[in-house]
Formats: C-alpha cells, sequence, structure tokens
C-alpha cells in the first residue's frame, strides 16, 4: 500500500508542463549558437537543436536540477541545468517551466538584481 501511495502523492511531479522561452533566452540561444557557428558551422548546426530537446525535456519532473547558488541565496528558486559549458537558467511556476536565460560558465555569476523576483526593478 505504501508504493501505491507514494506513487500517487508524486504523480503531479511527473504531469507535463509549459516550457516557456523569455525574449532573454532566446537571445542568449542565437548569440551562443552564431558565436558557436563562427569557429565550428557542423557543431553549431548540432547544438541548438540538442539544446532546444534539453529544454523540452523540462516539461516531465523539471524540480530534478538543482537551484543555482546565487539564487538560493537570496532566496529565489532559479534552476540550473547543464548542458556542455552552458547552464539553463529557469524557474517553475503555475504556468509551467519558465526559460530565462542560457549561460556560458566562463561569465561572471549573475547578480541578485539580476535574479527573477531577485529585486530587479521593472
Amino acid at each position: 500500500m505504501k508504493t501505491r501511495k507514494n506513487f500517487w502523492m508524486s504523480w503531479d511531479e511527473h504531469m507535463k508542463r509549459r516550457v516557456l522561452l523569455t525574449p532573454q533566452a532566446k537571445q542568449d540561444i542565437q548569440s551562443a549558437y552564431l558565436y558557436t557557428r563562427t569557429d565550428a558551422p557542423e557543431a553549431a548546426r548540432r547544438w541548438r537543436p540538442r539544446l532546444m530537446e534539453l529544454v523540452k525535456s523540462l516539461s516531465v519532473l523539471p524540480i530534478q536540477h538543482e537551484i543555482a547558488a546565487k539564487a538560493r541565496e537570496v532566496g529565489v528558486e532559479l534552476r540550473q541545468m547543464p548542458y556542455g559549458d552552458y547552464r539553463i537558467l529557469y524557474t517553475i511556476d503555475t504556468d509551467g517551466v519558465r526559460i530565462h536565460a542560457l549561460r556560458h560558465g566562463a561569465r561572471r555569476p549573475s547578480r541578485p538584481d539580476e535574479l527573477p523576483g531577485g529585486g530587479a526593478s521593472p
């Protein structure tokens, strides 16, 4: 009986959610693609579809990835999913999964005012 209870309790976590890209995330993806295409056009051609498949995979069990360290410090549940040298930064809300940015690991960490809900002015 315990197994069945756990199954039903976790059902909501396994339901598919909409995945939405913010304008910033779209811009980040395009910029990374164009940068990669300059030196490695064939790699860039494969990179973007793989990235988008990974983004789509967040529709199921998006909670599995950790909260970004800087976000945790200011109480924002901004999660991160690695993709090569990049991190896909996203939140989970009532509308679904919202992709906020694609950040390269060599970039400086986000400031608290750059995080969604982290004190940025409108």
